[in-house]
């Protein structure tokens, strides 16, 4: 392999490389996004307890 090959090679990877970084960075940040808006949920949780006795 030439010394031209081996630095196409090597400028290849580094792309390959930071073009995956990019795409999962961008995927972190939707998945963020949509978890922002998907909170606080619009219907809270249902809490169920038992009715607290009364005192006579």
């Amino acid at each position: 392999m030439t010394n031209l090959e081996q630095d196409t090679h090597k400028r290849d990877k580094e792309n390959s490389q930071s073009e995956k970084e990019k795409k999962e960075k961008s995927r972190e940040e939707r998945l963020d996004e949509g978890l922002a808006e998907s909170f606080p949920a619009s219907d809270p949780p249902a809490v169920t307890r038992e009715p607290i006795p009364k005192k006579d």
